[in-house]
């Protein structure tokens, strides 16, 4: 759809769910590691999502919402249908490769202009290493992973190429490796080197559909792309393609991975696996998710939709809707929605008991009524569960479905809820939300829950207004910057203009209005407000108050017409600063006519508001700018011995209505559950925690734990055998003790050298001097290091000291008969 006209909806209906989370579980001896980034790319966009390219002629990747698609109706658009275009977009924030990855995500591959080519170059997607700053690879038949006339991908791990004109698979330009050139193929390609010879090669392709005719007849079938040249995007009925690439360990040790790359090619369809590839490169630690397309002489579109990214083998949801949008009349159906949830069983075991709930709400978040008030649930099936049990659709009071299923391991259950939309929720969306709550423990609970949001037209006239900022937390020095923003989101058309006639003059009127309280320093040019004509009136509508209006419509101000979802091309900014608390800021908009008639006795004015008013209620829009919070209080630094257990982290609030945000590295995905670290292996190991007040992070706090290895005992001797009633030698130190930090020793004694050891007072120098013994005694030492805590080593070896008996015993008869005779 390009170049149509823009969209708008209520800026509730703006606000992407952009899950952004890890939940990390340490046991004694191994972590688990978990995430779920789920992006729809159909709003407006996110600062985790680095979008760009070369620019000027060579293009950029752009998301389409509001430009070329209705808001939060758009895609990720990684190039247009021109030639030489080049774009690409990372998701900014790592995630651990412990236990895996899966990537889901839908793309379009489709053009409006013929070309010689029959489509061109394709769609790479790639994981690389998160610790190495991000810089593309080669673009035209590289795919922006492998390298062309320069380097590969920066970290690159593994790239997957889904290529239409066939270069990703040829060794030309840099590429190392490949069977030639294969159009209409998945391509995987290994790492990035520092070695020409070696960097990015070729690892594996497959070959997809009928592969006779040659190369051109080959592109020119609907395969990787959508080859029938046409004014729109292609429907999901017509060319839909939803691609999976999961890493997964396969031993222990790290020694073994499977790559594999699956795909559907419907909606309700099942994957079909496409590669599978085992590989010896470990994935590092942390990765990053990107993606790269571009064209040549041949062109198409490069569009991603609906991406999920979390750990496989684990219970987690999906869900998809089959309406970019929604209206309340009936008309070709024009309200009815069906989604589907769909349910993942990764793990070797069957899932039983778990609960389901699922939930539609408007823009405000409250539950949107039952029935033909509010939205009507016409027919609950399901595909795939061993048992299931939900409500009958007759028996649904509220539009809250709740129940439990059981899941055989290894397969997939859908849930398929029908409804049909009867009212405008507050917001123009709505709002679908599911959740799945396993009796049995879930490694990952990032993954599972889902919510979707599908925006809703009005019928009639529906004027509404979308107010942004820069930035929610407020920025005293800077100032933060608004931007609004005015659609049509109803059925009719408005107009906006102005007409004279014998007796009268009548004015449609878009009219926006900003009120700025007393203190609060309003900053705007003239090209901020470009298209609306500016009224300024102090003191209004008190003192001190200052009231912006802009208008179009009246007699000299700009005249014209929006359509449905149209967005007025004009939008306005300004800055507000000088502010150092939290506040509120609204705009209005409204739709009104103004009347003026000329008679003898002199003339009238009358305004009337023309939007009806049940459709008034996003006419008002309010963004809250709050402050940023510090840095939560910490203690710093935390010691442990090694294989010591651990306590959870902890960290002090400032405000008691914030939240925590846990981190094992800055820029990497938020726990809200604090971390236990892991005493397994000695170093220092830092974690961070913010504070969150449900707008703006505040910085972030370091916390070190430091693991103090396990002293080594060392050797003591040697054994001795003493008379009784007589002190033995000394005990000597055959080899120190050493350890990390200040090195003491305890001594410790025993009676039988195996049990009821004890202590001896006062002992903690590496040699041991005993006193007189009067029955055999054996000795231990035990390695003490102090460094922030006391840890201590295994027992030494032991030292026996046997007592004997030494006296001369006489006997007195045989003395007598030796004097006698």
């Amino acid at each position: 759809m390009r170049n149509q006209d823009k969209k708008i909806f209520n800026h509730n209906s703006f606000r992407i769910v952009f899950l952004l989370l890890t939940v990390v579980f340490f046991s004694a001896n191994k972590a688990y590691a978990q995430f779920a980034i789920s992006e729809d790319f159909r709003g407006s966009g996110n600062p985790n999502i680095i979008i760009g390219g070369p620019g000027g002629s060579a293009g950029t990747a752009y998301l389409t919402s509001g430009v070329d698609d209705p808001v939060n109706q758009g895609w990720l658009r990684l190039t247009t249908s021109d030639a030489n275009q080049r774009g690409y977009a990372y998701i900014n924030n790592s995630f651990p490769s412990t236990e895996g990855v899966l990537v889901d995500f839908e793309y379009k591959m489709w053009r409006d202009v013929n070309d010689n080519y029959r489509g061109a170059d394709g769609l790479g997607v790639y994981l690389f290493d998160a610790s190495v700053p991000f810089q593309i690879g080669g673009l035209g038949g590289s795919l922006g992973y492998a390298p062309n006339g320069g380097n590969g991908l920066a970290g690159g791990y593994v790239g997957v190429g889904f290529d239409a004109y066939g270069n990703f698979s040829n060794p030309t330009e840099g590429r190392v490796g490949g069977p030639g050139e294969v159009p209409n193929a998945v391509v995987l390609r290994g790492p990035t080197t520092n070695n020409a010879s070696t960097t990015n090669r070729y690892l594996n392709h497959v070959e997809l559909g009928t592969r006779t005719g040659g190369n051109d007849a080959i592109r020119n079938r609907n395969e990787i792309d959508y080859n029938t040249r046409v004014d729109d995007r292609p429907d999901d009925g017509t060319f839909y393609r939803r691609v999976q690439l999961e890493i997964l360990p396969l031993d222990a040790v790290g020694e073994y991975y499977q790559i594999i790359v699956r795909w559907k090619k419907s909606p309700t369809a099942n994957f079909t696996d496409l590669i599978s590839y085992t590989t010896t490169d470990a994935p590092p630690p942390l990765l990053k998710l990107g993606f790269g397309a571009s064209t040549g002489g041949g062109v198409n579109y490069h569009e991603i939709r609906n991406l999920l990214v979390t750990t496989p083998g684990n219970l987690r949801v999906d869900k998809r809707a089959n309406k970019d949008f929604l209206r309340t009349v009936s008309s070709g159906g024009a309200n009815q929605v069906t989604y589907t949830i769909e349910v993942y069983n990764d793990t070797d075991f069957n899932a039983l008991n778990v609960d389901f709930l699922d939930r539609l709400t408007d823009g405000d978040g409250n539950l949107i009524p039952e029935g033909t008030s509010g939205f009507n649930i016409t027919s609950i099936t399901t595909e795939g569960f061993t048992s299931i049990t939900l409500p009958d659709v007759s028996s649904l009071s509220t539009n809250e479905i709740t129940g439990t299923f059981d899941l055989a391991a290894n397969s997939i259950g859908k849930i398929y809820v029908t409804g049909r939309l009867y009212s405008v929720p507050q917001g123009n969306v709505l709002n679908n939300f599911v959740e799945i709550t396993p009796l049995l423990y879930d490694e990952d609970v990032s993954n599972n829950s889902k919510q979707i949001s599908t925006p809703v037209y009005a019928e009639g006239l529906d004027v509404v207004i979308n107010k942004t900022v820069n930035s929610p937390c407020l920025d005293p020095v800077s100032g933060n910057t608004f931007t609004l923003q005015v659609a049509n989101v109803g059925q009719n058309t408005i107009d906006y203009s102005y007409s004279t006639g014998w007796w009268t003059t009548t004015a449609r009127r878009i009219r926006v209005t900003e009120v700025v309280p007393p203190g609060y320093t309003f900053a705007q040019t003239p090209a901020q407000y470009t298209g609306w004509t500016r009224y300024v009136s102090p003191n209004t509508p008190s003192s001190g108050y200052t009231t912006y209006t802009y208008s179009i419509g009246d007699n000299g101000e700009a005249q014209g017409s929006l359509t449905t979802g149209e967005v007025y091309e004009h939008p306005i900014t300004y800055t507000i600063s000088g502010v150092n608390t939290a506040y509120t800021n609204s705009a209005s908009v409204v739709y009104d006519q103004r009347t003026i008639t000329y008679n003898w006795n002199g003339t009238t004015v009358s305004t009337d508001i023309v939007e009806t008013s049940g459709n008034q209620g996003n006419n008002t829009d309010t963004v809250d700018i709050t402050l940023n919070p510090v840095a939560p209080t910490v203690s710093s630094p935390i010691y442990y011995c090694q294989g010591e257990t651990a306590s959870q982290l902890t960290a002090t609030e400032t405000n008691s209505s914030y939240t925590l945000k846990w981190y094992t590295v800055p820029g990497g995905f938020a726990s809200s559950t604090p971390f236990t670290p892991s005493t397994t292996s000695s170093g220092t190991y830092t974690f961070y925690v913010s504070q969150f007040n449900g707008q703006c992070e505040g910085p972030l706090a370091s916390i070190n734990v430091i693991v103090i290895a396990t002293p080594t005992a060392g050797e003591i001797g040697n054994n001795q055998s003493i008379c009784t009633d007589t002190a033995p030698a000394l005990i000597t130190s055959t080899t120190d003790g050493t350890g990390t930090g200040s090195v003491t020793y305890r001594w410790e004694s025993s009676d039988d050298g195996s049990t009821g050891w004890t202590t001896i007072s006062g002992e903690t120098a590496s040699t041991y001097q005993p006193g007189v013994l009067t029955a055999s005694k054996y000795y231990r030492r035990i390695t003490i290091v102090t460094s922030g805590v006391a840890c201590e080593s295994s027992a030494s070896n032991v030292v026996a000291i046997t007592t004997r008996n030494c006296k001369v015993i006489t006997n007195p008869m045989i003395y007598q008969r030796v004097k006698s005779n």
